[in-house]
């Protein structure tokens, strides 16, 4: 696989040199190096950073302190192996440095340029593993929403392992929050200002994500999951990331098969049981 980084709208770009923006090649006061620019978005860069043993780490750094704060804050929290694991954070010259464990592999937007699209069991293997992660941050005390579900920050390790990137719009569900998001994967109601956003947008988003992934048809099994995520309306849509979980789950031995609709009305009796009204079609 392409070595690829962790970082935000830039994760995935190859590295582009040695850091020449005023930080000398160096973070927190000579104990990382900066050696190569990873990806960059519209308020910070990544950069690949080693410490004086040589380990490599991912090193975010952005002139919007505050916004790093939260994220590295969440990053700290949360804690999940779906998700880069927090190192430190720190603060110097007005700038915040987020270091994080770099993430090797290649990322769902390359691989999609190689290849065009994944097959339906692997597109719900990598869509059962995101679920599991996103369920962690739903049912905790206080529900977080990702809001960034997209290719790009999607990365598949070498031997297929699957981790999800950048950690910059994550929010407590509920709560009105400012627009975010990537338009064409985000929920409609990411993109209205004020909105309360509810653990369905991030369904919304890995709907979008898998469709992406499949090639951009809905087709058997997993093509009724998709279709049930992705609708309009988030009160129709999936209820929660355990379910989508579930339902992958049967999709990655069962993704194509005509015994899917017998598993799914057994799944719905047996697990759903304040859903009898959902019914996957796309």
């Amino acid at each position: 696989m392409r070595r690829e980084g962790t970082g935000r709208e830039g994760t995935g770009k190859e590295g582009t040199g040695k850091e020449s923006t005023g930080v000398e090649g160096w973070a927190f006061g000579g104990k990382y190096r900066l050696t190569e620019l990873l990806g960059e978005g519209a308020f910070s860069r990544v950069y690949l950073a080693r410490d004086g043993q040589g380990r490599e780490y991912a090193c975010k750094i952005s002139d919007n302190t505050g916004i790093l704060a939260r994220e590295a804050g969440y990053q700290k929290e949360i804690g999940h192996p779906l998700f880069p694991s927090f190192v430190e954070y720190g603060e110097a010259g007005g700038r915040g440095f987020l270091v994080m464990e770099y993430v090797r592999g290649e990322t769902l937007e390359s691989a999609l340029r190689r290849q065009q699209f994944f097959s339906a069991e692997e597109t719900a293997r990598i869509g059962c593993a995101l679920a599991a992660g996103l369920r962690h941050l739903q049912e905790r005390s206080v529900p977080l929403l990702f809001r960034d579900l997209k290719p790009a920050n999607v990365m598949l390790e070498e031997g297929g392992r699957v981790r999800l990137l950048d950690l910059g719009c994550v929010c407590p569900a509920g709560q009105p929050e400012s627009s975010a998001g990537t338009p064409g994967f985000g929920a409609p109601e990411q993109f209205a200002a004020g909105s309360l956003q509810d653990v369905t947008a991030d369904i919304y988003g890995l709907g979008r994500l898998l469709f992406t992934l499949a090639g951009g048809s809905f087709r058997g099994a997993l093509g009724r999951v998709v279709a049930k995520c992705v609708r309009e309306a988030p009160g129709e849509r999936l209820p929660d990331m355990r379910t989508a979980e579930e339902l992958l789950a049967v999709c990655c031995g069962q993704a194509g098969s005509r015994r899917f609709d017998g598993v799914q009305k057994a799944y719905l009796r047996g697990r759903i049981t304040l859903q009898k009204n959902i019914v996957l079609r796309a």
